[in-house]
């Protein structure tokens, strides 16, 4: 869940989405294999859009959060030792 809530705001961050290459990258300090299956796991539910190498931000979730329903994340750009210190 841990890793999912920080693939979320990560593609919530990113209006035009993100590579799954710029995604390892950016999140190089999570296990690769938890992050792939947080991203599968994202999209079952339909949080994030995965098209092929690209992935991002589903319609939903971020019309949900410019409701402030989500993590308001849009105006602010998150390093990974930000988004990790919210899950504490």
């Amino acid at each position: 869940m841990r890793v999912e809530r920080i693939v979320a705001l990560f593609a919530l961050d990113r209006p035009a989405g993100c590579s799954r290459t710029d995604l390892a990258g950016e999140l190089r300090d999570l296990d690769p294999e938890a992050v792939s299956a947080a991203l599968s796991s994202l999209e079952a539910v339909g949080v994030v859009i995965v098209e092929g190498e690209q992935s991002g931000a589903s319609e939903g979730i971020r019309h949900l959060d410019a409701l402030n329903l989500a993590a308001g994340v849009a105006d602010h750009k998150w390093s990974l030792t930000e988004i990790a210190g919210l899950l504490d």
